[in-house]
């Protein structure tokens, strides 16, 4: 009896570590996933293990595969098998390497591709900085991700400078990944961060795989390791990386240095009116309400004072988003929020806002777009406008209309601006007004059937 039961509990064990290393443990089936249907086909001979592993049978007897007599032998050739499992997963996440954190060999047609990057930025990111140590960082949302580019000329001399800007940021985000930089690199030099109108929003919340305890340390750590080499995520995320690789062999999801590549989607001008209606769409459906977050301001005022302790020039601007998403803000009745996190903004620092409605965000849209890959992110060359601007760094090739300076003296004459100038758009632009109004409306009805 004592011998069963020692038996039963070397296999929970064996089951419960499985689990806990490679995420099985969220109530999924085993075979629900593609790669354990993948070793169940392939790997008949492990067939009964791999149930008591992962459904922890109680009753082991009825599979006639444990006796007393060999309890050792079995259990010496589970741990051999685990761990061969488990190696041969390793090697293979270590080679394909999906997120991009160990800087593997780039193999056109077999890793280079690495889409699981865009789901994974805060690992990959953080990773990055530590191995690159730069000199000058941007900070921001996917717009920024997408719009500024580190090898930019005005940071010839700031050499290597990083992307850091991460999808639906919040600024305690930002704060963290600042630190991060700088305790990886202490002669960080200029931080260039761009802020838009969610960010300050109460109910916009950290990225799902934010990690406080992966920042300001040095080095990878164990659980981000173990996460990304011995679990069937990274080993799904490596297969589906060769198949994305093999079908596209050009494309890479990201620049060396951070910046978001266009997507395949991005690409297809045939589907630029289905980019513009899904941001337009995520909005009402992400922002039912907007209520001012002080904490996330305070955040603000923290990052500036960690530039000025670290004597690193730091620059905020608003994102040059489409007219269309000053369309929504209006719609969905966050057009006083949003004045008001800006008057709140000044209050703390001056800060550059390209928003609005100028030469560049009143582009018609159009199936070919020249400015915009929807009406949320800007494209590279708009980015570089932005630098241009900030750093003043030949300012002739930029629009006199694009970038104004906010501070508590010119606020609330911009406001004013800003409202006359949607009064004006809105009039001529009534194809783009009712394309909102329309998403607003097919979004409520999905929330509230009749």
């Amino acid at each position: 009896m004592y011998m069963l039961y020692t038996q039963k509990s070397v296999i929970k064990l064996f089951g419960f570590i499985i689990a806990l290393v490679t995420n099985i443990n969220n109530g999924k089936n085993f075979e629900e996933f593609k790669l354990g249907r993948f070793l169940k086909a392939k790997l008949p001979k492990i067939k009964t293990i791999t149930y008591i592993i992962f459904f922890q049978i109680d009753n082991v007897a009825k599979y006639q595969i444990i006796k007393s007599k060999d309890f050792y032998n079995y259990t010496l050739l589970l741990v051999l098998t685990i761990s061969l499992i488990f190696g041969l997963i390793g090697l293979f996440n270590l080679v394909i390497d999906p997120y991009g954190i160990f800087n593997m060999p780039r193999l056109f047609g077999i890793n280079q591709a690495k889409v699981e990057k865009i789901k994974s930025g805060r690992l990959f990111k953080a990773t990055d900085i530590i191995h690159i140590k730069p000199k000058a960082i941007f900070l921001g949302s996917s717009r920024a991700e997408y719009g500024l580019e580190p090898t930019h000329p005005a940071l010839q001399n700031l050499q290597p400078s990083y992307n850091t800007a991460l999808g639906a940021a919040t600024p305690y985000e930002l704060q963290y990944y600042l630190e991060h930089a700088i305790v990886n690199q202490p002669q960080l030099k200029l931080v260039i961060i761009g802020l838009d109108e969610f960010m300050f929003n109460e109910f916009n919340t950290e990225g799902a795989n934010f990690s406080r305890n992966r920042l300001r340390k040095k080095y990878l750590t164990i659980q981000d390791i173990l996460n990304s080499t011995f679990s069937l995520k990274a080993a799904q995320a490596s297969f589906d990386n060769i198949q994305y690789s093999s079908q596209y062999p050009e494309y890479e999801s990201y620049t060396k240095f951070g910046r978001l590549n266009l997507r395949l989607i991005d690409r297809d001008n045939n589907a630029t009116l289905y980019r513009f209606n899904k941001s337009i769409e995520t909005y009402f459906n992400t922002f039912d309400e907007y209520k001012i977050s002080y904490k996330y301001l305070s955040n603000i005022q923290n990052i500036i004072n960690i530039c000025k302790q670290n004597n690193i020039k730091l620059y905020f601007f608003i994102s040059p988003s489409h007219a269309t998403r000053y369309e929504i803000i209006y719609t969905a009745k966050h057009w006083k929020m949003y004045e008001q996190v800006k008057r709140e903004l000044v209050k703390i620092t001056p800060i550059w806002d390209f928003s609005g409605y100028n030469s560049i965000t009143t582009e018609k849209i159009n199936k070919i777009m020249e400015n915009y890959i929807d009406d949320s992110h800007y494209l590279k060359h708009i980015g570089d406008l932005v630098i241009n601007r900030i750093l003043s760094y030949q300012t002739d090739k930029v629009p006199n209309d694009f970038g104004v300076l906010l501070t508590p003296k010119n606020i609330e004459n911009h406001l004013i601006k800003m409202r006359k100038n949607r009064e004006i758009w809105s009039k001529n632009n009534p194809e783009e007004v009712a394309m909102v109004k329309k998403v607003e409306l097919r979004v409520k009805a999905k929330k509230n059937p009749k």
